[in-house]
């Protein structure tokens, strides 16, 4: 079975609802196919990550990033 890294970045606003919901499409898309596994890493970069860290994202964002297979923005 194939599995795939999601990172889900909500960003800010709605982006965050429409990442949750999105999230629900893919985890019942993966259900029914039976085919893949789907594994999920939430990001907390954005508008409150600046708050607290004084950037949107860390020093080292695109090393993360480089780990997953795809990027969900929201």
């Amino acid at each position: 079975m194939n599995s795939y890294r999601i990172a889900i970045y909500p960003g800010d606003g709605i982006g965050k609802e429409v990442c949750d919901q999105a999230v629900r499409v893919l985890q019942h898309v993966q259900q029914q196919e039976g085919s893949f596994q789907l594994q999920f890493s939430w990001l907390p970069w954005g508008c409150d990550y600046y708050s607290q860290h004084g950037s949107v994202v860390p020093d080292d964002y695109l090393e993360q990033l480089k780990t997953f297979d795809a990027i969900f923005l929201g």
